[in-house]
């Protein structure tokens, strides 16, 4: 699997505004890969290391591992990040109003 780029901490407070993404609000329905977010935004966004995942026909039957734990569809894995979809390749995250997908 390859390893995602780590993103610093958040530095803002939890009421800094989302910036919306260019790319997403120019293709309706497009999910923005993480690298496409803006720099400010990709900021605040905590640190994934991806370990491995298991995908499924069933949604709770599908498990992600990032950051040494266990996670499933509708995980909040820190304030305001939420694990949307996973699938064999990759997953969407909701960060604060913001969708993005990662591939691993």
């Amino acid at each position: 699997m390859a390893a995602v780029p780590r993103v610093s901490p958040p530095l803002a407070t939890a009421s800094a505004p989302v910036l919306a993404t260019p790319a997403a609000s120019a293709t309706p329905g497009r999910v923005p890969r993480l690298q496409d977010l803006p720099e400010p935004l990709r900021r605040q966004i905590p640190a994934l290391a991806f370990g491995g995942a298991t995908d499924s026909p069933e949604p709770s039957a599908r498990m992600l591992i990032i950051n040494g734990q266990i996670w499933r569809e509708g995980d909040e894995l820190a304030i305001g990040l939420k694990l949307e979809r996973i699938a064999l390749r990759g997953a969407v995250f909701r960060f604060r109003d913001q969708r993005f997908e990662v591939a691993y």
